[in-house]
Parts: C-alpha cells; structure tokens; sequence
C-alpha cells in the first residue's frame, strides 16, 4: 500500500472554554472541539460525525463546498478528558464518515484538496488511516479521483473505495478494489447521466461479506447493486428501485444485521438485504433523525429532541434520553455513555441510563 506519513503536530491539550449555551442537567459540556470551532464557516464547524476508537472520541467536520481544508485529526480522550493534539492533518476539504477497519480507523478523503479551479481529477485522493490505535496516521491514494466518500475495508472479496472519477467524458460514479497487497483498481463505473456527469457513489455497505452500494445525484433513482464475488460482477438488488441513502454524503448511513438503515429524509430509510424490501421508520417523537450508531444488535437514533434506542431491527423504539442541547448534530454511544456533537462544535456527555 501506497503510503506517507504526516507526524503528530501538537501534544495534549486542555479542553478550551466553552462558546455557547452549557448543557441541561444530565449532560456534561467535555469540551469544544479547537480545530472544529476555528473553521471559518458555519457549516465548517458542525460536528457531523462522531467515532468511538481505542476510548477516544474523533470527530468529523469541515466544509467541503467552501474547501476548508485540510482537516485536522485530533481525538478526545476519555480517560483523562483531554484533546490529544493534532496526529495527523487529513487530505480533504471535510472528514464525513470514520470507518472501523480489523486492523485500526480509516477517514476517506471525501473531498481532495486539489480541487482549484473546479473539481480535477486529484491524483492523490485516497483515505487517511491508522493502525497503531491512532498514536501515528497515514495517507494512501487510491488513483486519480474527484472524491473518496466511503471505503468499506472487511469485506473477504477485497478492500472498497467509492467516490467519483473520469469516465465517459466525464465525471463518473466509481468503485475501486484492492485485493490482498496489490493495487487499487477500478472495479465499476456505471449509473451515471453522461450529459449531467454529477452522478456519485456515496456510500458504500458490507452486509454478510457483500458490499451494496447505490448512486445518486441526478433524477433518476439508480439501482441498488451488490457485488457477486462468483462473476466478478456487480448485479442489480431484485426489486431495489427505491433511494435508500439521501444524503450527498457518506454519514448516517450503518449496517445493523443484515439490513442498511439511513438516517436521510424525514426518518430512517432501512433496507433488508435479504428480500431486498424497504421501508421507512418514524421517530415516537416525529422529529426528523439527525444521527445514528449501532451497537451490537441495537440501534440508537438521535433527534433534536432525543435519544432513542430500539433493540428489535428498528421495528419499535424507546426514548433513552432527552436532547435539549442547542443544535445536536452527531450521536456516538459507547457501553455506559452517550455522546453528541453539535454544531457549535461541542463534545456532550451523558450516561447511559
């Protein structure tokens, strides 16, 4: 695997003074994330995403249409209640999603940094990742690509990247493969509208060792395809005619058993792979989800108003906790804690009752 390393840039720091409104009873304030709260746009400094790793909370922000990057890694530990410091300074405009690995954490290069004028093929686009608990990080490319959105990396039929790249005179919705120690390649560009070019591979789902994915960008819903490890093909879902993920990004979107749950829309948008049925949930509090995480068997949503965990495949729910935090953005549940990032960049803590 293609690789260079960024060194670790800053050590421990304390947690800095909070900047907006403190948390209601029950919820501790942990900190304001620096690098989060220093973006120079309102969207740059939302919390979008929140990850669990080795008892650190890592968050993901930025903003990938005003180019904000590169954006800077740096976990809050749990233990000591401490911002880490900046390990490593990510090749992308915005960090969206962080995906576990066997072997450690991967953050895709949603939005590469050689982006001006407009959009070109970046020849280094890739992921950052670690494998030594998050103490050092790497960048590895993939191949020329205008955006790296997911990566799925346990899957037995390869390592996965989807994103977008050149293909058919223009840009293209594309997957790359990498088997074993060999080379990224291109594995699929299809469901694209030639004459749009704005067709894209948001998000990519290993359910049972096979991955789905599904494009989307233009009006046309695309089908849902998963990949048949026997031809080498990837085939359309039987009856997969519905848009599952409605979001120009890779968050929100995680696998609970053998089914893909969305928090896009009003709701969850859920696929069972197994019959290939979809159907939409509502939360008891109507609210739209905001944010989701799944542990183990049991899913936990997040609304403006509250938590909710269902522990039956998202067929009932109950509200855990109420959420009057200002302007929640992202959900992360360990075994004992909730955690919610909002869009004035804090870091929120409540037990888990």
């Amino acid at each position: 695997m293609a690789i260079w390393s960024v060194p670790i840039i800053a050590s421990a720091t304390a947690v800095p003074a909070a900047s907006a409104s403190q948390p209601s009873a029950g919820w501790t304030l942990l900190g304001v994330h620096p690098q989060a709260a220093a973006q120079p746009t309102s969207l740059g400094r939302r919390i979008i995403e929140l990850e669990i790793f080795e008892n650190a909370l890592y968050a993901g922000f930025g903003d990938y249409n005003a180019n904000t990057g590169p954006i800077s890694i740096n976990p809050f530990d749990l233990d000591s209640r401490m911002f880490l410091g900046v390990r490593h300074n990510a090749y992308t405009h915005q960090i969206a999603v962080y995906r576990p690995a066997p072997w450690g954490l991967v953050a895709p290069n949603i939005d590469p940094l050689q982006d001006v004028p407009l959009d070109p093929l970046d020849p280094n686009g890739g992921f950052s990742w670690t494998d030594n608990g998050g103490l050092t990080w790497n960048q590895s490319p993939i191949g020329p690509s205008y955006h790296v959105y997911d990566v799925a990396m346990q899957s037995s039929s390869g390592q996965w990247a989807v994103g977008a790249a050149a293909g058919g005179g223009n840009g293209a919705p594309t997957v790359w493969r990498r088997v074993g120690a060999g080379p990224w390649q291109v594995s699929f560009q299809g469901d694209n509208d030639p004459a749009l070019g704005n067709d894209r591979y948001y998000w990519i789902a290993v359910v049972g060792g096979v991955p789905h994915i599904q494009a989307r960008g233009s009006s046309t819903v695309k089908p849902l395809r998963f990949f048949d490890s026997t031809s080498g093909a990837w085939r359309s879902l039987p009856g997969g005619v519905s848009e599952l993920h409605a979001s120009g990004n890779p968050q929100h979107l995680q696998v609970l058993g053998t089914q893909i749950v969305s928090a896009s829309g009003s709701g969850l948008r859920i696929l069972d792979t197994e019959n290939g049925a979809f159907r939409a949930v509502q939360m008891p509090d109507g609210l739209p989800v905001l944010d989701l995480d799944v542990r183990g068997s049991e899913l936990f949503t997040l609304t403006r108003g509250a938590v909710f965990r269902s522990e039956d495949g998202a067929v009932t729910f109950q509200r855990v906790v109420t959420v009057d935090a200002p302007a929640p953005t992202s959900l992360a549940v360990s075994a004992d804690t909730i955690y919610v990032g909002t869009a004035a960049s804090q870091l929120l803590a409540h037990l888990l009752p």
